[in-house]
């Protein structure tokens, strides 16, 4: 692969580098040449960003990281610290392009095959246009004890982009879930898989069912956890199917009815790693040769958005159309149920989107057979709406163009997977994904988890979860993904999780 058709460094950068002129400590968007072997180029997930950019930061030397962000697609580069990066040595350039455009699908199938994706062509803008403080307005992270700061140029659809084929890929769910076929010819496709840390997905619905299922239930209408309503697991499988067409299908103690309201079944379109999960653990689509399938085809969401489409299901190419579907349910007076990870919280879920706005926060999450997605729950085995990520790569059988990931490339990613699911990064993650219920967010793949308390004796506390955020179970085998495995503990939890 040809980094250089990707960026390119200008004369004038160069003449001034030369001259001994760059007086800037942070490596800048005209340093970077395509020559840098330490270069990653990963499409997928969205839900993986956020740590994507921490990851950069444990891995950077202080005052070097820059971030330019695109349109759904950003690249990070700086100088590597020495400690935390080895075996990849202090001041080593280190690149990594993200492509978030497309969802888990961009980080399997264009992997697999060499195809290509766009990433953000930094040669697209001179030194003077990242400068002049318009085009790319600058803002800036602070440093941490254990992360690095950040110089972000915020370009949105000013930078360009160019094709590029991907050497990586994350994804909420492993690869055959999201469409991926091994071939052996004409060419060979190998993808391997290595498991990235535990993703708690919801069911958010919109304020007005939470509400009706609320005062059914005969709780408080506010937002605790205590208060939360639920559904069962197969309740909610019948919604999503067609089982369950009505919520007048739902009563409470007194055999009273829900409001005669219609549903509205705000999904991710095909592609999307949220969908693949959803699908997989409530209808196990891709897991059985005869599923119970979700409700299909679904009406083309974004392209009447922010109204609703016909029918009831509605399809989004991304997190924030379902949440915006779940808003204009509540508002048109339908019950709306989505899928969401939960990074997701409401209320602030979106700003300033060119189509939806601004996160109305009519929508809410609801258990699950009685259980939160909280830290907590997860911990103990009682929550088990939770995917483990996956990390994927061309293997060395693979002869498409691209070529299997080696090299420094190859250890770049190993380094990348390798302080994913540590618990210092996913407990700084974590600290975005508070909810009013509680804790939720990521979970780092089995390792050293919480021990049960002393006092009193084997009970886990939320806290003790929350300041180490490592599972205690598992649905992979051998190291890769499985969405289909049931989950299996594999560390100390206690006997507070049977009570």
């Amino acid at each position: 692969m040809k980094l250089k058709s990707i960026v390119t460094a200008t004369a004038s950068a160069v003449a001034l580098l030369a001259a001994g002129q760059a007086a800037a400590v942070n490596v800048e968007p005209w340093q970077i040449t395509g020559a840098e072997t330490y270069t990653l180029l990963l499409g997928g997930a969205t839900a993986q960003d956020k740590g994507i950019v921490l990851l950069m930061r444990r891995l950077c030397a202080a005052g070097t990281m820059t971030q330019v962000a695109g349109n759904k697609t950003n690249v990070f580069f700086c100088d590597a610290n020495g400690v935390d990066s080895l075996p990849i040595a202090a001041g080593t350039r280190l690149v990594l392009y993200k492509n978030s455009s497309s969802g888990s699908s961009s980080g399997v199938n264009p992997v697999a095959n060499s195809t290509t994706i766009p990433f953000i062509n930094l040669a697209s803008l001179t030194q003077a246009q990242y400068t002049d403080g318009v085009t790319c307005p600058i803002s800036n992270i602070a440093a941490t004890p254990d992360f690095a700061d950040v110089k972000v140029y915020n370009c949105g659809n000013n930078v360009g982009v160019v094709n590029s084929v991907p050497n990586g890929g994350l994804s909420d769910v492993e690869p055959p879930l999201l469409g991926y076929v091994k071939t052996t010819a004409p060419t060979n496709n190998e993808l391997l898989s290595q498991a990235g840390p535990q993703v708690v997905f919801g069911v958010p619905v919109s304020l007005n069912f939470y509400r009706a299922l609320q005062a059914a239930q005969g709780k408080a209408l506010d937002d605790t956890e205590a208060n939360m309503p639920s559904l069962t697991k197969a309740q909610i499988t019948g919604i999503w199917t067609g089982g369950i067409p009505s919520p007048i299908f739902f009563s409470d103690i007194t055999g009273t009815k829900l409001a005669a309201a219609s549903f509205e079944r705000c999904r991710r379109k095909n592609g999307s790693g949220t969908l693949a999960s959803t699908r997989a653990y409530f209808t196990a689509e891709g897991c059985s040769i005869y599923p119970t399938k979700l409700m299909s085809p679904g009406n083309d969401g974004d392209a009447t958005a922010p109204a609703l489409p016909a029918g009831v299901v509605a399809e989004y190419g991304g997190t924030t159309g379902v949440l915006g579907c779940l808003n204009a349910s509540n508002a048109g007076g339908k019950y709306g149920i989505g899928m969401a990870s939960m990074e997701t919280v409401p209320g602030s879920a979106y700003t300033s989107d060119a189509v939806w706005g601004t996160d109305a926060g009519n929508w809410r999450y609801i258990k699950v057979s009685g259980y939160a997605p909280t830290l907590l729950n997860v911990a103990q085995s009682k929550y088990d709406f939770v995917m483990e990520a996956s990390w994927n790569y061309r293997g060395g059988a693979n002869t498409t163009s691209g070529g299997p990931l080696a090299g420094d490339a190859k250890t770049f990613f190993d380094k990348m997977v390798a302080t994913n699911s540590t618990q210092l990064v996913i407990k700084e993650l974590n600290t975005q994904f508070i909810h009013s219920f509680g804790q939720s967010g990521l979970m780092g793949k089995p390792g050293t988890p919480t021990a049960p308390s002393a006092a009193p004796a084997g009970v886990l506390t939320a806290a003790e979860v929350t300041a180490n955020p490592i599972s205690t179970w598992t649905r992979a085998v051998a190291g890769t993904p499985n969405s289909c495995n049931p989950i299996s503990v594999t560390k100390e939890t206690g006997l507070d999780m049977l009570q």
